[in-house]
């Protein structure tokens, strides 16, 4: 993981755990009993839990806002816990002290399956690596099992006393960023969307096809050209994107200006559908045209827009621009990491041409820029003003 505005990982002594990471983590999973609340629901019943104003409850209710403050700034939460669901979700929507309801956590596994099964299906879920997941529990077994079964998963040991749950929460140097973007605000709303999505899918699964659905989500894409307002979002996205990413640079606001200065086009993506606004989800840095050819420079898509065509859109806005810019050929690298492999089959499936890979495995594709525009999907509605040049 990396902070943002960090150029690697790094790392410090902790006494909470051995070596903490310092970076951004994207989402915290819950156990329930004894940590959101005091006691165990199926036992002592729902009016009979610690949470209240009164000690002991006050501690978890304070742990609660803490954990809440950190929803509002775009960190996930999610519940892993071995309990009965009806219990769990009574007090989730039905205690009076309860800080936290249904609708804060972005995923909610009640079951009595293995902890490290349902921790890989939040992130799963979440379309989010396993270290981007800080876990916290009450049970010092379930979290060495965690540790073992799950090493990228960051887990912090919590105090026997639950009026410090808090402080340790605080404490954690995991969530700091330097600039936080609308996006982030506005991330656990997405993820509400995203659930609405997929219970939708879900409900037509048995009676449409994938192409029938994606066009029922009636998905808009506006690509423009990156402004002020867009920047500190595409710098954020070169940082955080690792799965559909191809050559993983990272970049800050500096960065891009002064690639853009210098010649560069870069343009972003904004998704829309009929459940919400997802923002800036894509963005593509393109080099100067040399010798009759432009190169991708950047080029990459949020994990949340994955699968619905919209790296089809961006490319071939890309290629149009290229076209006009007068352009002969079209190359982009695409450069293999440990997570980037679902970017890897982008330019084979839109008609490129592998010019070489190296001793590293990076691969170099190139394609003429003819009159084969690439296809859209018939789905998406993208709308893309005319751009001469982009700033």
């Amino acid at each position: 993981m990396e902070r943002i505005g960090a150029q690697a990982p790094r790392s410090r002594v902790s006494p909470l755990r051995e070596t903490v990471p310092v970076a951004r983590s994207k989402c915290i999973v819950l156990d329930l009993d004894n940590t959101l609340w005091g006691g165990v629901v199926g036992e002592d019943g729902v009016a009979g839990l610690d949470l209240g104003t009164e000690a002991p409850g006050n501690a978890y209710v304070s742990f609660q806002r803490a954990l809440e403050r950190l929803w509002r700034r775009g960190i996930m939460l999610a519940i892993v816990s071995k309990n009965n669901p009806a219990d769990a979700l009574e007090v989730l929507d039905q205690h009076p002290d309860m800080v936290l309801r249904r609708r804060h956590f972005a995923s909610i596994q009640l079951n009595w399956d293995e902890k490290e099964t349902n921790v890989r299906r939040v992130a799963q879920e979440l379309n989010i690596g396993l270290d981007s997941i800080v876990f916290l529990d009450d049970n010092p077994v379930e979290r060495a099992r965690i540790r073992s079964s799950l090493p990228d998963v960051i887990v912090p040991s919590l105090p026997s006393d639950a009026s410090q749950y808090r402080s340790t929460l605080l404490e954690l140097d995991l969530f700091e960023t330097l600039a936080i973007t609308q996006e982030d605000r506005l991330r656990n709303k997405m993820y509400a969307e995203q659930q609405e999505r997929r219970q939708f899918q879900e409900s037509h699964a048995s009676v449409r096809t994938l192409e029938e659905y994606l066009a029922d989500l009636q998905i808009t894409l506006e690509i423009a050209p990156l402004d002020d307002t867009s920047l500190p979002r595409v710098s954020q996205l070169t940082k955080k994107t690792n799965q559909f990413n191809l050559t993983t640079r990272r970049y800050g606001e500096t960065d891009i200006r002064q690639m853009n200065l210098n010649g560069s086009r870069t343009y972003t993506m904004r998704m829309r559908d009929r459940f919400g606004d997802s923002g800036i989800i894509g963005a593509a840095i393109v080099a100067p045209r040399t010798a009759g050819m432009c190169e991708i420079e950047t080029f990459l898509l949020s994990c949340r827009a994955m699968g619905r065509g919209a790296e089809t859109a961006l490319l071939r806005f890309v290629f149009e621009r290229a076209r006009e810019d007068g352009a002969g050929r079209l190359q982009g690298w695409y450069l293999p990491t440990s997570k980037n492999a679902p970017a890897r089959g982008l330019y084979a499936q839109h008609g490129f041409s592998l010019v070489k890979r190296d001793a590293d495995g990076n691969e170099l594709w190139e394609r003429p820029v003819d009159d084969h525009a690439l296809t859209t999907p018939s789905w998406l509605t993208v709308r893309a003003p005319e751009i001469a040049h982009a700033p």
